[in-house]
């Protein structure tokens, strides 16, 4: 499923128009350009049936949207939004986006979403 999320967000054109393919797992390169995106997989749990047999998967995620500017961050966090809605497997449960202060250190701006996604063992996936 995270192979496949990350794909998706990766082949979308709007959010690729804005972060080009900088989607990184949990933190990015020194010196990459902004913005980028990183990712987390906060939490991943086999849910079982009573035939102890797992029939789907929950995944919690954190995404973080960075850029110099207030606004490029924001866009960016709508951007992914809508195209976490589009994502064709599983659709985003709980989630929550949050402006975060801007950072100290790097004078970024950072936004981050966090969202839940449940795949059924049955899925092509």
């Amino acid at each position: 499923m995270v192979k496949e999320l990350f794909s998706h967000l990766r082949d979308n054109e709007a959010l690729k128009s804005l972060v080009d393919e900088r989607i990184y797992p949990q933190t990015a390169p020194k010196g990459a350009q902004t913005p980028y995106i990183t990712y987390t997989v906060v939490d991943e749990r086999d849910i079982q049936a009573d035939s102890r047999e797992v029939c789907a998967v929950k995944f919690w995620f954190q995404l973080d949207v960075y850029d110099k500017s207030y606004s490029g961050s924001e866009e960016v966090k709508t951007t992914l939004k809508e195209a976490l809605y589009l994502f064709p497997y599983a659709y985003p449960k709980d989630m929550e986006a949050r402006n975060m202060p801007q950072e100290k250190d790097t004078k970024l701006f950072r936004q981050l979403i966090e969202f839940k996604l449940k795949r059924m063992n049955n899925a092509s996936n």
